[in-house]
Parts: structure tokens; sequence; C-alpha cells
């Protein structure tokens, strides 16, 4: 009884606010009008942003591709059990399995960005334009690395989306988003820049990530993240979400990168990764105070005997402060600018040894030239490990030699070594860095057999190399 009286007292109180709200004043047409007129003199800053969220849609919308990608029929699993790469699947054609995302012309003679996950195990690539005409496409390059894939379509006046600069943004910014999720071709989203510089998230090997709130769902890889001005800040790739649909944290590849990777595809076919042959560290502000240095900083932990870093005079210990004039911020930062600096060109760095600063330059060498350089007879090359890789791994406290590459066909591959194992013993003795795994292996006889224990991500396994 008390709850069906509290119901309607409840509804009373409802019923009497609607009639508030609608009171016979508020429908007459003179009220009505006069609202209207209030609205369209109230809130200019409303009517401006609406009239730049139209003219950034008119502007970009003929830049913009929809990308069907026809492939094998296999279950893909690319373990990210949180971050969802946003193509769209669409239904099996027999032995093969159609999905759908976005590119973005990137030159007028037909050249398109979009993710590398969109295009790999592609039988076939179609790509249809604003105008609703369908073209063939074909990769011109692809870059697992940071997940970016160069297309090229025969198509005539296709119009490049008009470039921008990550660096100029500002978290709390304006951000536009453009895309086709579920297919919906031409979707439009907006919100803000939620954040810059994301890394380690465990998307990509190379992450600087812009991440916004627009709203990104399936369907949008490859798309367009624009600023306020219209101009092409990042190409969408990831969401984190739990449903695997919008939940407001969104990842785009910086057009800084984007451009790099674009420019040295075009030009060799590949991405050619420069190398300095150190290894790094971030440190805390907490671990600076009384350094003279504010906030974060980098620490020089190591430098390979034969590398750029050591002949150029950077000393184990030295703090590394600046990069050809760029403040560096953390570890992640400086291995994405050294890998895609020209290889043969000196980059500077400002060091602070001793309390003291100077400039230290220093010629980017080729990694692929250094990995061929310093294979091991085993076939496989490994660093230390460092706070980051601990971090993205989920080996924190844990130490030993990463393999950062092991070569198909060789005595490691052959006793089931893999990137990103880490190395913990050989023969019984413990691996703490580089310079213990290899004094172990020199100690070592392939004839007879090394025994390895290797960390696998939460696993431990057992292993012997051994000469056939």
């Amino acid at each position: 009884m008390k709850l069906r009286i509290a119901a309607v007292v409840a509804l009373a109180f409802m019923l009497g606010g609607l009639a508030g709200i609608y009171a016979p004043g508020l429908w007459a047409v003179d009220e009505r009008e006069t609202l209207r007129e209030e609205l369209n003199e109230d809130f200019p800053e409303l009517k401006d942003a609406s009239r730049a969220f139209k003219k950034i849609a008119r502007l970009i919308s003929p830049s913009i591709v929809h990308v069907v990608v026809q492939r094998e029929a296999v279950e893909e699993d690319f373990g990210l059990p949180l971050f969802q790469f946003l193509f769209s699947p669409g239904a099996p054609r027999e032995s093969e399995q159609e999905s759908q995302a976005t590119g973005v012309f990137f030159s007028s003679d037909g050249i398109i960005v979009t993710n590398n996950h969109v295009v790999q195990g592609a039988t076939s690539i179609t790509v249809t334009t604003i105008d609703g005409n369908m073209y063939p496409a074909d990769v011109v390059g692809t870059d697992p690395k940071t997940d970016l894939a160069v297309l090229r379509i025969d198509a005539p006046d296709c119009i490049p989306a008009p470039l921008g600069n990550d660096e100029d943004i500002q978290i709390g910014d304006w951000a536009v988003a453009f895309g086709n999720p579920f297919g919906l071709t031409l979707t439009v989203t907006a919100g803000i820049i939620s954040a810059k510089g994301r890394a380690n998230v465990g998307i990509a090997d190379y992450e600087d990530f812009i991440q916004t709130d627009a709203a990104i769902n399936p369907g949008n890889s490859g798309g367009a993240l624009c600023n306020i001005r219209g101009e092409l800040i990042g190409i969408n790739t990831a969401i984190l979400s739990e449903s695997g649909g919008y939940q407001g944290i969104g990842f785009a590849i910086p057009i800084t990168m984007v451009s790099n990777v674009v420019e040295q595809i075009l030009a060799h076919g590949k991405v050619v990764r420069g190398w300095i042959g150190v290894e790094i560290r971030t440190l805390a502000p907490w671990e600076t105070e009384g350094l003279g240095i504010e906030g974060f900083a980098i620490r020089l932990e190591g430098l390979a005997d034969d590398g750029p870093a050591l002949v150029a005079g950077l000393q184990k210990g030295d703090l590394l402060l600046a990069l050809d004039g760029r403040t560096l911020h953390d570890s992640q930062q400086l291995r994405n600018t050294i890998s895609l600096s020209p290889v043969g060109q000196d980059v500077r760095f400002l060091v602070m040894r001793g309390g003291n600063e100077l400039v230290v330059p220093v010629r980017v060498e080729s990694l692929d030239d250094a990995v061929k350089r310093r294979q091991a007879p085993l076939g496989f090359t490994a660093r230390s490990i460092n706070e980051d890789d601990q971090r993205q791994l989920g080996l924190m406290g844990q130490s030993g030699t990463l393999l950062i590459k092991v070569e198909p066909g060789s005595l490691a591959a052959t006793a089931g070594l893999r990137e990103g194992d880490l190395v913990v013993e050989v023969d019984g003795q413990p691996v703490a860095e580089l310079a213990d795994l290899e004094r172990l292996l020199a100690e070592a006889n392939p004839e007879a057999g090394i025994d390895l224990v290797i960390r696998r991500g939460f696993s431990r396994y057992r292993t012997v190399i051994r000469t056939p």
C-alpha cells in the first residue's frame, strides 16, 4: 500500500513538472518565435563550431575511400584482448571472407594510406571513392611495425587530404574522425584530443599514438583523424574496448610517423630503420632530483661495441636531454625518432655528463645492416632487457636478455626460440644482461649442446641448441 502511495505521489510530481514545461503559453506561436530568435542570437561560439565541422566534412570527405578486402577464410587472432583493430567483418564467401575498412588519399596519383592489419593476407582489395567508382587496389608496401600500408589505384584526379602537424596539437583540441564504421560509408564524428605520445600500449612495435574520444568503431581502420583546421593529423588504427565497439578510447598513428613511413615505402618498397646501438632507460622525475633536470630524462645504460653511439663518444651513464633540438621525454620517443631518422645522416644529442651539457653528433646506421653484421652463428640477436620491455611484456622485476631477431632456419629457430623470448639461463648459469649471454655462449660447445632456459610470457621453457 505504501509503495502504491509513493508511486502516485511521484507520478503527480512528474506530471506537475511536465505541465510546467508544456504550459499553454509555451505552445503559443509568438512564444515559440521568440525562443527561435533567442537561439539564433545566443551561443555564437557553438554556431561557429558547427560551421567549422561542416567545412571540415566537405573538405576531407573526397579524400576518404571505402576499402573492401577479400582474404582466405581463416580464424584471425591479433593477440589483442582489449585492443580492437577497426576493420568490419563481412559475410564469408565459401573459402574467402570479406572485411571492410577505410583509407585516405595521400597524393593525387592514387596513393592511399591505410593500416597493415587491413590488408594483411589479402587476396584482393577493392577501393570505392566518394563518387561511387570502384577500383582494384595494389599493395605498394606495408610496415607491420607501425601497422601502416600503402595502396595504389589507377584513378584520375584523386584528392589528397591536406596534411597537418601532430606536434602542434594540444590535449583538449577538437578532433574530427572520418571512416566507414560497420560499412556505413563516410561517417564523420567529433571529439577531442585525449592524450598524446601513447606508447607501450601493445598494438604495434613502434608506438606514439594520439588518443581521442571521437567515436570510431570497426570499419574505421585506416580512416582520417583531423584537426579543427581540416588537416590530417593521424590515421585511426585501434580502440580500447571490452565490447568490441566504441568506449571513448581510440588511437591514431600521428601524421609525422605516417608521412615518414609512406615516403620510405614509396622510395624503397619498405621502411629502412635507423640504429645507433644504445640501451636506454627512462628516469622518472623523482630519479632526476638533484641532477639539475626537471621532469623525465633518458639515461644511457649500455652501448654496442661496434655501434655508432660508441664511435661518436657517448658514454654509459650519459643523460640524453634532447635530440636535434627536441626535448626527450622517454625511451620510446627516442627509439621511434632514431628508427625513422635518415640512414647515413647525423643526429645531434644534447647530453648531460658530470653536471655539464655537451652536444654529440651521431651517425645513424641501418638497423638491417647492424643485425646482419652482429648476427651470431647460432642465428639470433639479443639485447639486455630494460624497464620499457618489462612493462610491455609483463615481466616487471625480471632480468635476462631479450631475443630481438631469430633467423628462419637457424640453429636457434630449430631449437624453438622466438623473437620476444627472454633468455634467463645458459648451461645452468644465470643470465642477467647481454654480457652474461655473450660470455656463456663463448664458453659453450654447440656440438655437445647448449642448454637454455627461456621465459615466454608467464611460462618457463627449457631447450637445447645443438649443431647437426
